[in-house]
């Protein structure tokens, strides 16, 4: 569930509460508020635990086409996916690196970086193949850093 839709469920459920049975005050909107506040943060804090996979890719890279029709559609159904959860990035479109957590900069295309708490835990640049690029995603999840 994303946590738009989650929060609205939330905010839904709130506001239907009968807060005088069911906690024996009065409708308080500040409680209510921070009944909310508090389930966003849950739900925040959920999505920074879980990692992400950084694909940096270039419309003109005749690999990153190759990776995208024989790993992409597949990746999105492993669980792989529910630890790192993949996210396209143009090569050109300047991206800000640091909110990620990463320092080295991307040079070429394709580049596959696994970052989870704001910090780089393997990198993967350029494509050769499924069988070698499943290999290094399961060399770089079973790595220590990740446990």
């Amino acid at each position: 569930m994303t946590n738009g839709l989650f929060r609205k469920c939330v905010f839904t459920a709130a506001i239907s509460l009968n807060f005088t049975e069911f906690f024996g005050l009065k409708k308080n909107f500040f409680f209510l508020f921070l009944i909310i506040y508090f389930l966003g943060f849950i739900t925040s804090t959920y999505a920074e635990v879980r990692g992400k996979l950084l694909y940096f890719y270039s419309d003109t890279c005749a690999y990153c086409r190759a990776w995208e029709n024989e790993i992409a559609n597949i990746y999105i159904r492993t669980e792989f996916e529910e630890q790192f959860k993949l996210n396209f990035i143009d090569f050109f479109s300047n991206a800000d690196l640091e909110k990620y957590g990463i320092s080295k900069i991307v040079k070429v295309t394709p580049t596959f970086i696994f970052v989870k708490d704001k910090t780089e835990v393997g990198r993967i640049e350029g494509y050769n193949g499924q069988e070698l690029f499943w290999w290094q995603v399961d060399e770089i999840i079973k790595s220590g850093s990740l446990k």
